[in-house]
């Protein structure tokens, strides 16, 4: 998405609303793509940066929840996790987080895990561990988005967007990260041009 201006919240909003479109486009490749024969359901789980009552948070999860309960043909099961990460910034919260949901899901997998600009909120040993949890946890498919920059000009404009974030790379230094724990799955970039 190209935004020569940046005016507050309706950019955010504009950026949600393409990543909700792009996120429905690759779960529903992902999820259709391989049929089962018997009825047992995918599992998948939805992390947000945000909490619940945050418009935009509230606005993705609702619109991917009700698109891939519409064009699925198998029975889904949706959990979402909110992390919080803007109400409680630092360090501790997000141990706190890390450990909760690791123990939550110590036991438990998904056929999917989307996490949409949650991951470059976290400190970097943090990144790590949530990179190896995600790839833990997800079956078959992992689908994450982070905010990124490419050029000088695009990190001036993410310094200046950006509220929580605290590990932001060029494209080629996320992928080393993605190497360096063993992350498989599917990503994508918001640069802010």
């Amino acid at each position: 998405m190209r935004a020569e201006r940046f005016n507050g919240p309706g950019v955010k909003r504009v950026l949600i609303l393409h990543g909700v479109m792009l996120l429905t486009l690759i779960i529903l490749s992902l999820l259709s793509a391989e049929s089962r024969a018997d009825d047992t359901p995918r599992r998948v789980l939805i992390l947000h940066a945000y909490n619940y009552t945050f418009p935009a948070t509230t606005l993705v999860s609702d619109a991917a929840r009700k698109r891939l309960l519409e064009v699925s043909q198998q029975r889904l099961e949706i959990e979402a996790d909110f992390l919080d990460l803007a109400r409680l910034p630092g360090e501790t919260h997000a141990l706190r987080m890390a450990t909760f949901l690791h123990e939550k899901y110590a036991d438990r997998h998904f056929d999917l895990v989307v996490s949409i600009n949650t991951l470059h909120n976290l400190y970097l040993p943090d990144l790590f561990k949530a990179l190896r949890e995600i790839e833990r946890v997800g079956r078959r498919h992992k689908f994450i988005v982070m905010d990124s920059y490419r050029n000088e000009r695009e990190k001036v404009n993410l310094l200046y967007w950006q509220l929580t974030c605290e590990c932001f790379f060029t494209p080629a230094e996320w992928e080393f990260i993605f190497r360096q724990t063993g992350y498989t799955g599917d990503w994508d970039f918001v640069c802010f041009e």
